[in-house]
């Protein structure tokens, strides 16, 4: 069966107690990496704007915020630059790509969106299995500094799409890393809050625990089923997109989208408006 979930936020939304908000498969499982160590490796077609050592930077030191949490601490590896790298459900490389054509993106997503994680899964166990991220670099200028600059910040857009490469949806606390808005220039996502911590020890620290979810891992292949539409929480909704225009108040809207087959597949859009 192949499941696909949109999430958005409001805007004016405002944080409860807990904010923070995992993505949950459909046996009732945070998902999470069963794994200590996440290898990753981006497209060496770079835009002309961004260089391999900046670029690097920015991945390694995004990343490197969810590895420092010491209730799970994860190692993440930047295997390098590669040709040929693809966002393929099914082929366990976690990818960066870069998307320079605006036809291919619009074809797919809305031209508001910056950029697009999808997150493969097994839906008994929640164990995440393959992580994917697509980048609109046709639709936008990215900067790479290590200061904080106008325009659309490298840095801070992989720390949000690294917290759904490990498995987090949106947040509610407008100071989250994970929340859905930022923006251009705001580098503060660089950096996680607590309730972007608390939502990672949420999903991973039971495995410290003693737990196990050897026993409910699905083994099924990444092929075949029908297609559903679903909110994540029971209810059902359109795949409207989380979109905007990009000439009016310069937000960054992320919003999140699910894809299951038998290893379930998860994808998280940003958008800017």
């Amino acid at each position: 069966m192949r499941l696909l979930t949109l999430a958005c936020l409001s805007l004016l939304c405002t944080a409860p107690a807990l904010a923070f908000n995992p993505y949950i498969s459909s046996s009732g499982k945070a998902l999470h990496w069963k794994v200590d160590t996440l290898r990753f490796v981006a497209a060496a077609d770079l835009p002309a704007n961004l260089t391999e050592g900046g670029v690097q930077r920015s991945l390694e030191d995004a990343f490197a915020v969810w590895g420092a949490i010491d209730c799970w601490p994860l190692t993440f590896v930047f295997d390098g630059f590669q040709t040929d790298v693809s966002a393929n459900v099914s082929d366990r490389v976690n990818s960066i790509v870069w998307v320079h054509n605006i036809e291919d993106w619009t074809d797919r997503y809305s031209e508001t969106e910056l950029a697009r994680t999808a997150v493969t899964h097994r839906p008994q166990s929640g164990e995440i299995v393959d992580a994917d991220i697509e980048v609109n670099v046709a639709g936008f200028d990215f900067t790479q500094s290590v200061g904080c600059a106008a325009g659309w910040d490298l840095q801070s857009t992989m720390a949000h799409e690294a917290g759904h490469f490990v498995g987090l949806d949106h947040s509610a606390d407008r100071e989250a890393t994970m929340f859905a808005n930022t923006d251009p220039g705001d580098c503060k996502k660089r950096q996680l809050n607590v309730d972007d911590v608390d939502g990672f020890c949420a999903s991973y620290e039971w495995l410290g625990a003693g737990n196990s979810d050897t026993a409910n891992t699905d083994t099924g292949s990444d092929t075949g089923g029908s297609a559903d539409t679903n909110d994540g929480s029971g209810g059902n909704m359109d795949d409207d997109g989380c979109s905007a225009s990009h000439s009016q108040a310069p937000w960054w809207l992320m919003g999140a989208i699910l894809l299951l087959t038998p290893v379930r597949r998860r994808s998280a859009e940003n958008s800017a408006r």
